[in-house]
């Protein structure tokens, strides 16, 4: 019998202990939650960035407008400084909303179940706009399987206007119908604003992603700037995508932006993810003067702490929706430009005879309207061998020995105008248009590197190409000169 009653007694005071705690989880989750969310992804840097009035009312929402947080958590977290960053009460647990660069990408060990948009830019489309109104395309990163969303732009005196977000492209590596088999977890996704604002009534205007039916943030900075690309007839540009890790040198990308430079190209693009001081004081440079783009960024989500550092990139599926977010990106930045060329820091497009890459694009474009990008075979100068002139001043005179030329790798140069999606290999055209082959008796790119390890050309006898040579009067002292005033050389 006593045995009997013990047990009674230790399930009655578990049972006790269990409803103890859910009340108690029900009563402080509000408060546990967003104190923990504060400590993993609002460490501000600098204490005296800004401090907002009335935290709640700015960037924690849920569909019905009700605040997500109780009074006590009001009271302990008003004073604190907090990012860029707006959380939303949905269906299926929590949605936020992140500005760049107050993007989570360590672990942040949530407490609810949690989807994460990541805004990078926004910017206006200068080609395929509507009959009236305007065209915002928003750059993100996107958690698998999150909420459908509305765009909220503000205008004027903070007046907001709340749009469909249409997803205007997705890089998904999987049935769009089954999302949830797909290896990916963070996707590369453009959404596409029709807002009835035109253009010119922009200048100052902001926009964001919301839940359908959600509120829209009161503070601009939980919005991205809505920028206006550049527009020079005539102009080409050239997308590089990413600049990382200590493998990259400084001296071989001054001799690459010199080489870009005598070709003819007028702006260039490149996203920094972390490097030396050296390649640094390189960009500054061309930063300086006009002819570089270097836009900073980091990779958000699962896996976290990833990079694109051989070591450290994620390679497969979610590595290609990485690298595709800065290649679209340059697409809809540079969009403005005539042409746009999507190269390596490792490559070099060089015409056979004595003319400028510009000149060349223009002639073989005009050569047929219906042309929206021309596509060139590859040839690997090959840094395993032996170099052809070890002792000549740059990289790219002293490995002159290359294979036969291949489609491995092939690169292309686009008309934007005429292209609506690009990959790092290949490019979809508008309807009506095609891709055009050019012959590498013509123009070919040059492609500096170690022996791909799926390519089987290396082990055939390297053939000799001179062509490069033809610029060295005038890139020696070019590049010599850059390197005096970044610091390379004394």
């Amino acid at each position: 019998m006593e045995y009997k009653r013990a047990r009674l007694f230790l399930i009655l005071l578990a049972v006790a202990g269990a409803v103890q705690i859910f009340v108690s989880y029900v009563y402080f989750s509000d408060v546990a939650f967003l104190r923990h969310f504060l400590q993993q992804n609002h460490k501000t840097k600098n204490a005296t960035d800004t401090t907002w009035e009335n935290f709640f009312k700015q960037s924690v929402y849920n569909a019905s407008d009700d605040l997500l947080v109780s009074h006590e958590a009001k009271n302990e977290l008003d004073t604190m400084n907090l990012s860029r960053q707006s959380v939303y009460n949905v269906s299926d647990g929590l949605l936020v909303v992140e500005v760049f660069p107050d993007w989570t990408t360590q672990e942040p060990f949530d407490l609810r179940p949690t989807k994460r948009v990541y805004l990078y830019s926004a910017l206006t489309a200068v080609q395929d706009t509507p009959p009236t109104g305007s065209h915002v395309r928003l750059v993100t990163f996107v958690d698998k399987l999150v909420p459908p969303l509305a765009c909220c732009m503000m205008v004027g005196d903070n007046q907001t206007v709340v749009a469909d977000a249409n997803v205007y492209l997705l890089h998904l590596k999987a049935d769009p119908n089954k999302p949830r088999k797909t290896k990916q977890v963070v996707f590369f996704t453009m959404y596409q604003c029709t807002v009835p604002f035109e253009i010119s009534e922009l200048d100052k205007a902001r926009v964001t992603l919301i839940p359908v039916l959600g509120s829209c943030p009161n503070h601009s900075r939980m919005y991205l700037p809505v920028e206006k690309p550049e527009v020079v007839p005539g102009g080409i540009a050239l997308c590089a995508k990413m600049a990382f890790g200590h493998e990259l040198k400084a001296n071989r990308l001054v001799e690459w932006f010199e080489l870009q430079r005598l070709m003819g190209v007028d702006k260039i693009q490149l996203f920094d993810l972390g490097n030396t001081e050296e390649v640094y004081n390189v960009t500054r440079h061309y930063q300086d003067s006009g002819f570089l783009i270097f836009l900073p960024l980091k990779l958000p989500g699962f896996p976290w702490g990833r990079t694109m550092v051989d070591n450290e990139r994620t390679f497969g599926f979610q590595m290609g929706s990485d690298s595709v977010l800065s290649i679209m990106e340059c697409r809809l930045r540079l969009a403005g430009y005539d042409y746009i060329i999507s190269i390596d820091l490792d490559e070099v497009i060089l015409p056979v005879e004595n003319v400028s890459l510009k000149a060349f694009v223009k002639m073989q474009f005009a050569k047929d309207e219906r042309c929206a990008a021309l596509q060139f075979w590859q040839k690997f100068f090959i840094e395993d061998w032996e170099p052809t002139n070890p002792q000549a001043p740059l990289h790219v005179l002293r490995y002159i020995n290359c294979t036969e030329p291949t489609t491995n790798r092939h690169k292309y140069i686009y008309k934007p105008a005429h292209v609506t999606n690009i990959r790092t290999h290949y490019v979809t055209t508008a309807p009506g248009f095609h891709v055009s082959w050019i012959n590498a008796s013509l123009a070919f790119i040059h492609h500096y590197r170690k022996c791909p390890k799926e390519f089987k050309g290396c082990k055939d006898p390297p053939i000799t190409e001179m062509s490069v040579t033809r610029f060295q009067e005038t890139l020696i002292p070019r590049v010599k000169d850059v390197m005096k005033r970044t610091g390379l050389q004394p």
